[in-house]
């Protein structure tokens, strides 16, 4: 495991929270214009989070506000706008044909493919920059504090 000293930097006073959201920011907006690089410029993050949410499998709209702690109103103008781009079907339950289920499209899984590579190619930046043992250190603690 490489350990890499980090050069010395001027005291920072910034909030924690203020320092996270810049850095999201920054990997957000990398994975953002990857993605948009390979055609998928059509879709904005919270559209990306609801195909995620699809990965394991369909869901009905209301499952889909659950499963992304939204309402269904938002949800289903969401779908509407992804089913258009073609990243989503909407079409019956196979348990009950009067409710509607969301399924992921191919366009859709293609997404979901691309961001999973853009991602780890992501963290290996990350991993370059801070080394080895630093970023174990922060994915651990990271993890602490998303589990707290």
């Amino acid at each position: 495991m490489s350990t890499r000293r980090l050069p010395r930097q001027p005291p920072d006073d910034r909030p924690l929270l203020t320092l996270l959201s810049l850095a999201t920011q920054c990997e957000r907006g990398r994975l953002v214009t990857r993605l948009s690089t390979l055609g998928f410029t059509d879709i904005a993050l919270p559209g990306a989070r609801l195909l995620a949410s699809l990965a394991a499998g369909p869901r009905s709209i209301a499952g889909l506000a659950e499963a992304t702690a939204t309402t269904k109103q938002y949800t289903a103008r969401e779908v509407a706008k992804l089913a258009l781009a073609q990243y989503i079907s909407v079409g019956p339950s196979m348990d009950d044909r009067r409710e509607r289920q969301v399924f992921l499209a191919p366009r859709g899984r293609e997404l979901l493919a691309a961001s999973r590579k853009i991602k780890r190619t992501l963290d290996a930046r990350i991993r370059r920059q801070l080394g080895t043992a630093n970023t174990a250190l922060l994915r651990k603690l990271l993890r602490l504090l998303i589990e707290d």
